[in-house]
């Protein structure tokens, strides 16, 4: 879990560290560690399950939200480590699945949203869940209710054997224009909505992405458990979104599907790019990416700083202390 912070009109990146139980202030300026917000495995102050089921909306230094979707727990904390509110959240018979390392919780006045997916297994099981459409859940931070709010998938999604992993959309919310964006990865679109009766759809089209693998292409030769990866893998998508909120800009990654050769060797660096869209969703230029991950990112003036191939400097290197980035000019 990581996101872009501004505290003093300094730019840093709060980063959830798992082995640590800590969230970590990154100082891209002095490029190091500046402080640790370290949080107990028992007691009042515990964070627990953060690893794969985690979200993170780092909204001030009084308010830490934190989002276990596999316990449907929400945390409120301080960056002192005190978790001072833990809500159960109720979403009777839909879940919100994995949250995913990259993904932040949209967060306005007092709620979080998140993609809501319908239980399939337990007490709560859905019945007809094929059939239930896309949802989002509007969870209170107040009492842990949940509202669903129906925002069904993009026409490329109709009658497709899409994996989970292609259906996740991920969520961004822009205080500015009061609106929420929605990115679909099989979509050419992204979708501008106030979930109250008012949604835009604006071309973010990238010329890589053209092919979306369906999992029934490849139940012969794939196993159950690796089928929805698989399928994911070997799709071009949109992988995510995001958003500057001072320059208003909003940045689409649009990844190329790798080989069958590829994801069995475990090489999923890939042809990216980067859409570049102004405040109004007017396309304004493409970036090229090196085509490793995009974890880590932030801001400054008219560039984007995205981390470096993190394979080549960092693993194979022998070098996990320090973030390497990459500065793209994008006006």
């Amino acid at each position: 879990m990581v996101q872009p912070i501004s505290e003093n009109d300094e730019e840093k990146l709060a980063m959830f560290s798992y082995n640590e139980n800590a969230m970590l202030i990154y100082d891209l300026e002095e490029q190091e560690i500046e402080r640790k917000i370290k949080y107990d495995h028992q007691g009042p102050n515990a964070l627990k399950n953060m690893k794969i089921y985690g979200g993170l909306s780092y909204i001030n230094t009084d308010s830490i939200i934190y989002f276990d979707s596999q316990l449907d727990l929400a945390y409120l904390s301080d960056d002192k480590g005190n978790v001072y509110k833990r809500l159960t959240v109720d979403g009777g018979n839909v879940g919100f699945g994995s949250m995913g390392i990259g993904q932040s919780l949209a967060y306005r006045k007092g709620h979080i949203y998140v993609q809501a997916w319908p239980v399939r297994i337990g007490a709560n099981e859905m019945k007809n869940a094929d059939d239930y459409p896309n949802h989002f859940g509007k969870i209170s931070l107040k009492d842990g209710s949940v509202e669903r709010l129906l925002f069904d998938f993009p026409p490329e999604y109709k009658d497709k054997d899409y994996s989970q992993m292609l259906k996740s959309a991920n969520i961004i919310y822009n205080q500015k224009i009061d609106k929420f964006i929605i990115n679909f990865p099989s979509s050419h679109s992204i979708y501008v909505t106030d979930f109250n009766g008012y949604t835009k759809a604006y071309k973010a089209e990238s010329s890589i992405v053209n092919n979306t693998e369906e999992k029934s292409t490849h139940k012969a030769k794939v196993g159950a458990s690796s089928l929805d990866s698989f399928a994911t893998w070997l799709s071009d998508q949109y992988e995510k979104l995001i958003f500057d909120p001072k320059s208003g800009y909003y940045f689409r990654i649009a990844r190329k599907g790798i080989t069958e050769r590829a994801y069995n060797a475990r090489d999923f660096a890939t042809e990216k790019e980067v859409i570049v869209l102004d405040e109004n969703f007017n396309h304004v230029k493409t970036l090229k990416h090196h085509g490793g991950s995009l974890l880590y990112y932030f801001f400054k003036g008219d560039q984007i700083f995205w981390n470096k191939d993190m394979l080549i400097h960092n693993v194979e290197a022998g070098n996990e202390d320090i973030i390497y980035f990459d500065q793209v000019k994008f006006k």
